[in-house]
């Protein structure tokens, strides 16, 4: 009961941090989202991407052990005269577990890039919803993504990802940011009965 209590007054905090923010960005028609932080910072896909990255950790551990029986049934072929029936036994295997390898390489590529994928889209979902709730309250027309990062104007991928965002110049206030990630970090923390993160607002 207490745990419970402790995780809702959490909930509540991070509710309230970023009702500030919110007011001032409801006094305009156009509100900013910067995607790249609430990708960094929501707890949700954080989590996911970690689970991700665990069953690609054990899909790999599971093709090196066939790996490694092909170099151990290898050395034993260098052991075998060639063309007895057991040398072509041996190579028949060799064979078939190279071909259950390269199989299992390029599917499981192609199912763990699924996998991220669907990933990346739910939470853009979630984002979307939420930031299309925040200007449909609100009364707000627009709302556009862009990266609150400093440039680093010596690195030309940086330089050139800023110079086509189509936001040449916003006051901080429309910058809803930090109210979306607490607000999804808080429903989340809700689903999983535990203490949303800290507010994330993004710092200059």
């Amino acid at each position: 009961m207490k745990k419970r209590f402790l995780a809702a007054a959490c909930v509540a905090c991070c509710l309230v941090a970023s009702t500030a923010q919110a007011q001032q960005a409801s006094r305009t028609d156009v509100v900013l989202v910067d995607l790249s932080i609430i990708f960094q910072k929501y707890a949700g896909f954080t989590e996911m991407e970690a689970d991700l990255k665990t069953a690609v950790q054990v899909a790999e551990a599971d093709i090196a052990k066939f790996r490694e029986e092909v170099k151990k049934k290898y050395g034993e072929l260098k052991e075998l005269q060639k063309g007895t029936p057991q040398y072509q036994q041996l190579q028949d295997e060799i064979m078939r577990l190279q071909v259950e390898i390269n199989t299992r390489v390029s599917t499981g590529r192609k199912e763990f890039a699924d996998q991220e994928a669907k990933i990346i889209y739910d939470v853009y979902k979630l984002v979307q919803d939420e930031v299309a709730n925040f200007c449909r309250q609100r009364g707000v027309r627009v709302a556009l993504q862009y990266k609150s990062k400093v440039l680093n104007e010596d690195d030309f991928t940086q330089v050139l990802a800023k110079i086509q965002q189509p936001v040449l110049y916003a006051e901080p206030a429309i910058d809803i940011t930090g109210y979306v990630l607490d607000q999804l970090n808080a429903r989340y923390a809700q689903r999983q009965g535990g203490h949303a993160p800290a507010s994330a607002t993004p710092r200059r």
